[in-house]
């Protein structure tokens, strides 16, 4: 069994002018979520350098004053995919093929290279974009997300089996359509870590919680929607993957909203917000429209992590563990 699966991406991009950051619209939304993240599995956040532990070397975690943390770059980039997978959204066409990637081909009306100052898809709006040298900013801040279990007993050591890179070239085509040719995406599916052989790998361990907050500007009632059900939070809420070795069903994760916090100043208050709403509005988003609804339904199916828990590699005719 392959340890992920593919969601297709809408063949069409709604693009609107832009909603500015430094303007505060009266009747949209303004303020601060504060959000806990609790490790369903172990997560791995590599930072790219050694480290000793218990007197082997080890490849270490993203870390600040010895503390492992989320960085808020990672959360954004992996909330920012399922909310291109829900939207009718552009495709950032050379990270998927690589930088040799034609540009003219059959998908360029739906290529993030037209999302521009005078008009742009509901992704670029919330998470911003950088466009031949058009810049928008984004209407979302992420903070990093902090360690608030002990550090002691949130991690341990694990042996990462080696991982395939992804195809980021022209001939990945084929593997990134679907049946009618539309473009899609792949997200991976929870399971059960493999782990036991190949490299030494500080991890974080399973039950290990985290917290960190967004703050969002002039944001109307579907992307407060969407944004919450990218996050997995809604009235039936679900995890989401995150970080190094995803493959190895790696990264599972259950975000979870704690407080909303509506920006106010003497001069200006923002449209009030409940959590309750917030839930409501994830729960309620694109009911009315087909293709969100079965994008929806879809990516639900892919996190269900009671039906995915058990997942594992399978044996190859070596007697290989793999996928």
């Amino acid at each position: 069994m392959k340890p992920y699966k593919f969601v297709t991406l809408s063949d069409k991009v709604e693009r609107t002018e832009p909603r500015e950051r430094n303007v505060l619209l009266e009747y949209h939304f303004h303020g601060k979520w504060l959000l806990k993240g609790k490790a369903l599995t172990d997560i791995i956040i590599r930072s790219g350098e050694l480290d000793i532990h218990e007197d082997n070397i080890v490849h270490d975690l993203m870390k600040r004053n010895g503390q492992p943390f989320l960085p808020g770059s990672s959360v954004k980039g992996v909330v920012r995919s399922i909310h291109e997978a829900i939207t009718y959204s552009c495709i950032d066409l050379p990270y998927l093929f690589g930088e040799n990637y034609n540009r003219n081909q059959e998908y360029e009306a739906i290529s993030s290279d037209n999302c521009k100052d005078d008009a742009i898809c509901p992704t670029c709006q919330l998470f911003g974009y950088v466009n031949r040298g058009s810049i928008g900013k984004s209407l979302l801040a992420f903070s990093d997300f902090r360690l608030t279990t002990d550090v002691e007993e949130s991690v341990t050591v694990k042996k990462i089996p080696n991982l395939f890179r992804p195809l980021r070239e022209k001939s990945a085509m084929t593997i990134y359509q679907d049946e009618r040719d539309r473009l899609q995406r792949k997200f991976y599916t929870h399971g059960t870590p493999q782990a036991g052989s190949g490299s030494p790998q500080l991890v974080i361990k399973k039950g290990a919680e985290f917290q960190g907050e967004i703050t969002y500007f002039n944001l109307d009632g579907k992307d407060i929607g969407a944004l919450a059900f990218s996050f997995g939070i809604a009235e039936n809420p679900f995890p989401i993957k995150i970080g190094y070795g995803k493959p190895a069903y790696f990264g599972s994760i259950q975000f979870e909203l704690e407080n909303v916090i509506p920006y106010e100043t003497f001069l200006f208050q923002s449209r009030k917000l409940t959590m309750e709403e917030v839930l409501e509005k994830a729960e309620n988003y694109g009911t009315d429209d087909a293709f969100i609804s079965g994008q929806k339904e879809r990516l639900r199916e892919i996190f269900d992590f009671e039906a995915n828990k058990h997942n594992h590699w399978g044996v190859n005719q070596y007697g290989r563990k793999g996928y």
